[in-house]
């Protein structure tokens, strides 16, 4: 199997409007190396993008980088839990009275915290901070 080095699909732009149909759905699928039920998943968001490459990885169409973590890898090394603990810490100190700092720090303490919960902790740091 040849692997591919990217993935792409074209849509077309025409002055007038038209409703996409099945065929057309299908044909995005195939390009998308996704299967139709896949798709629908993609289109609706909650197939991520570490999802989406883990499933082309999987098929073989892709390699992942060995020395990128996926962003849904739970966080285990102690050092960096314990530095993303002190940032929310900074947050309630700053008196961030947003449900989602204690969310975060739960997931600390339960050391379920993921690579994409930074995401919310930065947002979290530039509105607060």
């Amino acid at each position: 199997m040849e692997t591919l080095t990217s993935i792409s699909t074209a849509l077309p732009r025409g002055s007038s409007y038209r409703e996409i149909g099945f065929p057309f759905l299908k044909n995005l699928s195939n390009q998308l190396k996704l299967t139709n039920q896949q798709f629908r998943l993609f289109v609706k968001c909650p197939l991520d993008a570490d999802e989406y490459a883990e499933h082309l990885a999987k098929k073989g169409l892709i390699q992942l980088p060995v020395d990128k973590p996926l962003k849904r890898e739970v966080i285990q090394d102690d050092l960096e839990l314990s530095r993303i603990e002190e940032r929310i810490k900074e947050l309630i100190r700053s008196e961030c009275d947003d449900y989602v700092v204690y969310e975060l720090m739960g997931k600390v303490e339960n050391k379920s915290f993921r690579r994409s919960d930074l995401d919310a902790l930065i947002d979290l740091e530039e509105t607060h901070l």
